[in-house]
Formats: structure tokens, sequence, C-alpha cells
């Protein structure tokens, strides 16, 4: 077995087990009839095909070029949930894929924009000490006002947070 090939393998065999994903959960997903497919190629014991490795980068979710890289640890920044879904490692991996491809996007393309939120009456974090007065609730409520006004929500319930927080050039 070559260096690229162990690096190939190993790279596959970290990003399954990253995923919660078994050799019979891989297997079963790229048509094999049992798991001792996955298991030779994670060993080594079997060559895998150009088509083989890009069916297996996109189950796993990432791309060709990171399995052929060294052996790597795909960690990126944490995804935060409410409530752990029960396929989470697999969404977060989806989340991360869609995030590359949409800051790949905004860099070949230029886009990348900064959005700045309205400024508060008066930064209370300027001054420590007073931190607790000046955040008081009427503070709290001229900001809330404030930012209502400008985003146009007029006292009515919103629809859709997500395409809000968009339309400010936000990325959620």
């Amino acid at each position: 077995m070559t260096n690229n090939s162990s690096n190939i393998t190993e790279n596959i065999r970290k990003r399954r087990k990253e995923l919660g994903f078994t050799q019979k959960d891989l297997a079963e997903k790229m048509g094999f009839d049992n798991h001792q497919t996955v298991s030779d190629i994670e060993r080594g014991k079997r060559d895998l095909k150009a088509s083989e490795l890009a069916a297996i980068a996109n189950i796993l979710r990432t791309s060709t070029n990171k399995l052929l890289k060294g052996v790597e640890t795909f960690h990126g920044s944490p995804v935060l949930w409410r409530k752990e879904p029960k396929d989470k490692k697999e969404k977060e991996a989806i989340f991360r894929e869609k995030c590359e491809q949409y800051h790949f996007l905004e860099r070949v393309l230029g886009k990348k924009q900064e959005t700045k939120l309205s400024s508060p009456v008066e930064n209370p974090l300027k001054n420590p000490k007073n931190l607790a007065r000046k955040m008081g609730s009427v503070v709290g409520e001229k900001i809330a006002e404030k930012e209502r006004k400008r985003l146009g929500l007029n006292g009515t319930p919103i629809k859709d947070i997500f395409d809000l927080i968009e339309n400010e050039n936000i990325k959620v």
C-alpha cells in the first residue's frame, strides 16, 4: 500500500466515524453486498475505483480532494443546535459543505459584504461599572423598537426570520 492510498483510506475511515456511520451503513449506501468491502477499502486491501471514491465522498459529505489530501481532521467551527437531532453529525456535515460552497462562491465572485446593525442608543460596554444600570429594560426596549422600525416589522409576527436575516446580508 502506498502512502497516498493509506492517506485516502485513513481519511475515509476518519470521516465515516465522524459522521457516526458504521462500515455497514457506508456499505449499504454504496450498494455493496456486505460491510467487508468497506473494511477492505479502509485497510488498503482493496483498490478503490475513481467512481467509488467520488461516491464515497458524496455519501460522506466531503470532496474527493479532502479524501485525497494527507490525513486531516475534518473539524470546523461547531454547529450549535437547540435540540440534538438524531442524525446531527450528518446534518452538520451537510451544513459545513454548503457553507464552504457559499464561501467559495463569495470569494470567486468578490461579493463579500459587511452588514452593520444599527447602533444602540449608547454602548453599555464602554463603561462596565455601569453595565447593570444601563442595560435596564428601558434601554433594551428602545433598542428593540428601533430595530423593529428599521426592519419594517410594525408589530406583526415574523413569518420567516431566516429570510429577514438573509435580507440584511447576515449568513445564517
